[in-house]
């Protein structure tokens, strides 16, 4: 009998069975397909290498060097390859820690999962199946003209129109894969239902990204109503005149659905809410020996699934932890960069009545005019007595420069720690130095 058993090997799955194995248990993985799930596969690996590769380019653009011939073609075979080392070296180390991976479709049984019709026993099973993209909306669509992250990387050409369509809280991946597009040279309309871009994330600095897209040739409607898709055309409502654009490609961004069908949760009388499993803070479901980690929980993201796969395995193991989503930050791999951890600027209103907030514009950075990266905002929101509450930034690096404030949000830092601890010059990260010390000011004042 296996100490832990996790049901599908992406994100969450895979950090939990490393980090379970680590601390001396008997793990087995179970996955239908490729260890990493969509963040490896799919996701956040391959989309991080093409856009990487893309922002040189942009900033040697800037900054007046030719682009070269590097095309989106080969921006996707190095991210596929990319993609795949990850894959092997992921299924290296579970092959090194001793986890035992088992290929196959799982469902669950009392304490245990079934594959192929033979029954592994554990003490304990992790649900980390994930979720999907919803193509519900989406069905009328002319055949092969619809792509998620699972059919990018295998574009032929670079097409001419594409089209993508956002709404409630969209995933972030589509404006990654637009603006990838838009600068292989697709002509690309965001078809956005929300009037915001990225409603969850701070207002002032989606305002500050939106304008740098729109820089590199994306096109916004926002505010769209009655939206639909008919063959190649999509048909909308904007500012109440009937619009349409007419797209080769429609990315889909609106909404994921859990992986949860033929699981058996139904018969083990597993508590779910719209679809999702509900679990508590220890990433237990209502069943004492069956957690649930990432996208199946509607925890949305691999940093979440990660987090919640450690949390998990700790608590399989006897240290009992509990999950705090608040100190989790949240990033777009755009050009520039996104990255934001802790309470809104809105949400710190509610709580406290009159937050102090420090912001910082990346222009007058002196690093960033040394690297020709000079787009962007930091903005940090403070208490009235100064602590610390969150913050992020628009940036070149900004999901690096993310960790500063995810650990002084963690170690309940304060205006003048912030403003007053030492950074090396010259480095993008002053920027956040100068928004603490704009915040601090306020707060001597």
């Amino acid at each position: 009998m296996y100490d832990a058993i996790f049901l599908g090997g992406g994100a969450g799955g895979y950090v939990g069975a490393v980090t379970s194995a680590s601390m001396g248990l008997r793990v087995a993985v179970v996955e239908r397909s490729g260890v990493g799930g969509m963040c490896v596969n799919y996701g956040c690996i391959p989309t991080d290498s093409a856009l990487w590769v893309t922002s040189l380019q942009e900033y040697g653009r800037l900054l007046g060097i030719p682009a070269g011939e590097v095309n989106l073609g080969w921006k996707l075979d190095r991210a596929k390859g990319v993609a795949g080392k990850v894959n092997e070296l992921a299924t290296e180390m579970l092959e090194v820690l001793g986890v035992d991976l088992v290929t196959g479709e799982g469902s669950l049984v009392d304490h245990g999962v079934k594959v192929a019709g033979k029954i592994i026993e554990s003490k304990a099973v992790v649900l980390a199946t994930g979720a999907r993209y919803d193509l519900s909306r989406v069905s009328r669509a002319a055949e092969g003209s619809v792509i998620t992250a699972r059919e990018f990387w295998d574009i032929s050409e670079v097409p001419k129109g594409v089209a993508l369509i956002q709404g409630g809280f969209p995933s972030i991946r589509g404006i990654e894969l637009a603006e990838l597009l838009s600068l292989s040279g697709s002509d690309v309309e965001v078809i956005d239902e929300n009037s915001e871009l990225f409603p969850q994330f701070d207002a002032d600095l989606m305002k500050v990204l939106r304008e740098d897209l729109e820089k590199r040739g994306l096109r916004f409607h926002m505010g769209v109503k009655d939206v639909s898709v008919e063959n190649n055309v999509v048909n909308f409502l904007e500012s109440g005149e009937r619009r349409k654009v007419e797209f080769d490609k429609l990315i889909p961004s609106y909404a994921w659905l859990p992986n949860t069908e033929g699981l058996g949760l139904n018969a083990l009388g597993v508590q779910m809410k719209d679809g999702f499993v509900v679990v508590d803070e220890s990433c237990r479901t209502n069943l004492p020996w069956l957690y649930g980690v990432g996208e199946v929980t509607s925890a949305k993201g691999a940093t979440k699934a990660m987090y919640m796969g450690k949390v998990a395995a700790f608590n399989i193991s006897g240290h009992p932890l509990k999950v705090n989503q608040s100190l989790l930050p949240s990033g777009i791999f755009t050009i520039p960069q996104f990255a934001y951890v802790g309470m809104s600027e809105e949400l710190a209103k509610r709580s406290f009545g009159d937050p102090i907030i420090g912001m910082s514009e990346v222009r007058y950075n002196e690093k960033a005019i040394a690297i020709g990266a000079e787009e962007g905002l930091v903005k940090l929101v403070f208490s009235p007595d100064g602590r610390f509450l969150g913050g992020g930034m628009v940036s070149y690096d900004a999901e690096e420069m993310i960790s500063i404030l995810s650990l002084a949000l963690r170690l309940g830092a304060k205006a003048e720690d912030l403003a007053l601890s030492g950074y090396e010059h010259a480095s993008l990260a002053e920027s956040v130095q100068a928004a603490a010390s704009s915040a601090l000011s306020r707060l001597s004042s």
